[in-house]
């Protein structure tokens, strides 16, 4: 609660900013090299058929082309990712949806597995309901060859299950919390927006709502299918992506430029002239010299708002803890709105009381100092 309260703090006082995580790039369905058929935003419909009959078989469903398929990626665990919501109904979606043939594939671990398997086993679904074992491969075709991926989780900081399925053209069923509302917008066919379905409350009269939603999507015509699958191929691809993520970093280092003013973390950054004319250094001479023609460039660009990830990045050849001029141990931070700051380690055991206060090394929010017994000590950790 502490913690909630800090930060609630720090967002409304414009301090604090979340930036989502994205999939790793392999999760693309036009390279992914677990696929028997690769596939994109414009022949989606003829892969993901090829998937699912690679799914199914894998799984010992029916094979069968029109039927179709929820998907389970996440790890088992009741406290979190809520298996136990689709346990309750899961019997009830494979009768009440006997007519379509709906299937479920699950393909995760975990000890709550034991109740699938004891429902499958009790009504003689096996060819309905697949459950296996989480591997990388299986994970990747699940993705592909599934419709719909369910994830109704308690609470989610962020998921990632839900930003990979809709790059592979299968809409996320999700509860309404966290990076899942962050990320799953509700499905609207008139207005052609959104990518996936929520449910608000947490039960699985909620749950067996939304997959209701879901499959009344299914039932559409096969062209309105497409175009909306297309439509959100293209969108997920772009917008869950490492480049959309490092935007977002680069935006909020450059918010941050703009609040103080004429600050550079690059220009205390370039190496010393004293470095680059030490005849001990000589055979480093030309690295050092290229390095501050990069900071320069570097600081030119975020000086001009045009800065990149590497340029921020920089900035940490300079401050933490470093060998001075002298040999000797100084620490550096970059904290243009403290008032003060105070520096605890194991040379101060860990006491606040004991901490050695940093001084001001420049206008531009820089601070330093090195305690006697880092000095000692010959550093720190």
């Amino acid at each position: 609660d502490q913690v909630r309260a800090e930060i609630v703090g720090k967002f409304h006082a414009k301090c604090a900013l979340g930036i989502l995580n994205a999939p790793d790039a392999t999760f693309d369905p036009e390279t992914d090299v677990y696929l028997p058929r690769t596939y994109g935003a414009s022949d989606h419909t003829a892969g993901k058929a090829a998937n699912k009959a690679e799914l199914q078989r894998a799984l010992g469903l029916e094979e069968r082309p029109d039927a179709p398929i929820l998907f389970w990626p996440s790890r088992l665990d009741p406290v979190q990712k809520g298996p136990h919501l689709l346990t309750e109904i899961l019997f009830d979606l494979i009768r009440d949806y006997d007519d379509i043939g709906l299937q479920v594939a699950v393909v995760a671990n975990g000890g709550f597995q034991q109740h699938f398997h004891d429902i499958v086993n009790q009504h003689g679904i096996h060819s309905r309901v697949g459950i296996r074992n989480f591997t990388e491969a299986l994970s990747h075709i699940g993705y592909a060859g599934s419709d719909f991926m369910v994830m109704p989780s308690s609470f989610e900081p962020c998921g990632l299950p839900q930003m990979v399925s809709p790059i592979y053209g299968t809409l996320p069923i999700v509860h309404n919390t966290g990076g899942l509302k962050d990320t799953v917008e509700p499905l609207d066919v008139d207005t052609s927006q959104g990518n996936g379905f929520r449910f608000d409350v947490f039960d699985a009269l909620g749950f067996r709502w939304s997959i209701d939603q879901a499959i009344e999507f299914w039932k559409l015509p096969e062209d309105t299918k497409h175009a909306q699958l297309s439509r959100i191929m293209t969108q997920s691809k772009k917008s869950f992506s490492h480049a959309a993520t490092a935007k977002e970093y680069i935006d909020i280092y450059g918010k941050m430029l703009k609040r103080t003013g004429n600050f550079s973390t690059l220009s205390a950054n370039k190496p010393d002239a004293r470095l680059m004319d030490d005849p001990y250094l000589e055979p480093f001479a030309g690295h050092l010299r290229r390095r501050a023609e990069r900071l320069d460039a570097a600081e030119k660009r975020l000086l001009d708002g045009a800065a990149e990830l590497n340029d921020i990045a920089s900035g940490h050849e300079y401050y933490g803890l470093h060998r001075d001029l002298d040999g000797s141990w100084v620490f550096r931070e970059w904290a243009p709105n403290a008032e003060s700051m105070r520096l605890v380690g194991d040379f101060s055991d860990w006491q606040p009381s004991e901490a050695f206060r940093l001084q001001k090394i420049n206008a531009n929010g820089g601070w330093g100092g090195s305690p006697a017994s880092l000095r000692e000590a010959g550093g720190a950790r």
